[in-house]
């Protein structure tokens, strides 16, 4: 592998990036930025730093690829961005985890059942954002209060809040309070996935965990940046499919 410094290019050895051509059963490749990218960017550390940043380019942008910055490139920061800790658990180092207090819609808030440093975690490999049951179904509670349409059935049985997608629907912002940070806002394409062409449902799903996992659909359009170093998250408002 190369990676790109001050003084062009550096050879960094013992480590590969593949790719594939063919995957069976419709199954797509993940690639763990959680664990096994701190123990790539450990590797990385004496050539480029201990920091590494991903922007995710929406589902339906498919013309534009996501990129992964390592070293001083992946820096996050500027108008709008927002820091948090980050927090890496003995038990768990596989995980990165953050902390998310509450959810806000409007002037309600959503408050996590536990606010323990780490109760989320970020997963770039899991599509949904998953919330333990009781703030999911407040979440949910808050959600039909904000939007004034009638809910329909979703045709896959798989989401519980869904509205008919037109002109008439309009999606409520939320905010995500991190720990020791400004409100994370997110919209629609964060919060809502459409699952057919006139049905829109909201990105969630009920856990029995006490922890929360803040998926890729939330991550869309944010570019988010992990130092190591400092031990700090930064979110930034992106469009992704210009990031350089």
């Amino acid at each position: 592998m190369m990676a790109s410094s001050d003084a062009g290019y550096v050879n960094l050895p013992n480590i590969t990036f593949g790719c594939s051509s063919h995957f069976d059963n419709s199954r797509t490749g993940v690639v763990s930025l959680g664990g096994g990218a701190f123990s790539l960017v450990s590797q990385l550390g004496p050539f480029v730093g201990k920091k590494f940043s991903y922007c995710f380019v929406p589902d339906n942008q498919n013309a534009s690829s996501s990129r992964i910055h390592f070293g001083d490139s992946a820096v996050v920061s500027g108008p709008r961005s927002v820091y948090t800790p980050l927090v890496l658990k003995p038990v768990s180092k596989s995980i990165i985890y953050v902390t998310l207090e509450y959810i806000s819609v409007g002037d309600q808030s959503v408050f996590l059942p536990s606010i323990e440093k780490g109760n989320t975690v970020m997963d770039s490999g899991t599509t949904l954002t998953y919330l333990p049951t009781q703030a999911y179904r407040e979440l949910l509670s808050v959600l039909k209060g904000a939007i004034d349409l009638a809910p329909v059935q979703d045709p896959s049985n798989n989401f519980d809040l869904c509205y008919k997608h037109g002109k008439d629907f309009t999606v409520p912002d939320l905010k995500f309070g991190f720990d020791a940070a400004d409100e994370l806002l997110l919209g629609p394409l964060n919060t809502f996935l459409l699952v057919d062409e006139n049905v829109t449902c909201a990105a969630f799903f009920g856990s029995d965990s006490i922890n929360s996992v803040m998926g890729s659909i939330a991550q869309q359009n944010i570019k988010i940046g992990y130092d190591f170093d400092d031990m700090v998250v930064a979110f930034q408002p992106t469009d992704c499919a210009h990031d350089q």
